[in-house]
């Protein structure tokens, strides 16, 4: 029995032929440090908030976040070509903003990930499970991937014990349709991200202004899912 749990460039969906892809990647750049004494008593983050900033073309967002005496800042986009240029930006911004120390370092190291809807790769196969960025299941609305990497963890623990040994296809897609049950069917076509309008840009700002929307929807329902 095998779980696939190697993120997006898995070495188990590489060796099965399953690495391929035929929707848009989130490709996103982030760095971790650890704050000196003085730079975490003078950093504003607080430490149980995390920071959210959308990208004007909402095609991304950026983050900045407290992890202990940790200080995480990244941003993800499905434009890749603009990406760097978009972390730097966004990094001078959050230094003349006073979000962040101006002494970090300015490398971002970078990683993709795929979405559930727009993922071609499989859940369940003879003898295996994919899990987590290795199966592709970020949320659609947000890219947020840590809670479904652990639903689908838990989810595949289940299908291995309940299947005693028995590994065969015929057992194993009961992960399948308990993953599908839970986060609906994948999307047959996959549409790449379409360009923004003016009137749609400025009516998102107007939104994300509006504290109702981002607590019920921003929040809720994109990335904390609680429907």
């Amino acid at each position: 029995m095998l779980v696939a749990a190697g993120g997006h460039f898995c070495p188990v969906a590489r060796l099965l032929g399953q690495a391929t892809q035929r929707g848009p990647v989130i490709s996103a750049q982030e760095m971790e440090i650890e704050l000196t004494p003085q730079q975490e008593s003078a950093c504003p983050v607080a430490r149980h908030s995390p920071e959210l900033f959308f990208c004007d073309d909402l095609l991304g967002y950026g983050w900045c976040f407290r992890k202990g005496n940790h200080l995480n800042v990244g941003l993800g986009r499905v434009d890749p070509q603009q990406l760097p240029n978009r972390v730097q930006d966004f990094y001078q911004w959050l230094k003349r903003e006073g979000r962040v120390p101006d002494n970090l370092p300015t490398q971002f190291p970078g990683h993709a990930y795929l979405t559930y809807d727009q993922a071609a790769r499989p859940l369940a196969a003879e003898g295996v499970l994919w899990i987590g960025d290795s199966a592709g299941l970020a949320h659609s609305e947000s890219g947020e991937g840590i809670h479904p990497a652990i639903q689908s963890g838990l989810m595949a623990a289940e299908t291995v014990l309940a299947a005693r040994g028995d590994y065969r296809i015929e057992a194993l897609d009961a992960y399948r349709r308990c993953m599908e049950a839970h986060f609906g069917p994948r999307q047959a076509n996959v549409s790449p991200p379409r360009t923004i309008s003016n009137f749609r840009r400025r009516l998102a700002r107007w939104l994300l202004r509006q504290r109702w929307f981002v607590r019920r929807v921003v929040l809720d329902r994109w990335f904390l899912r609680v429907r």
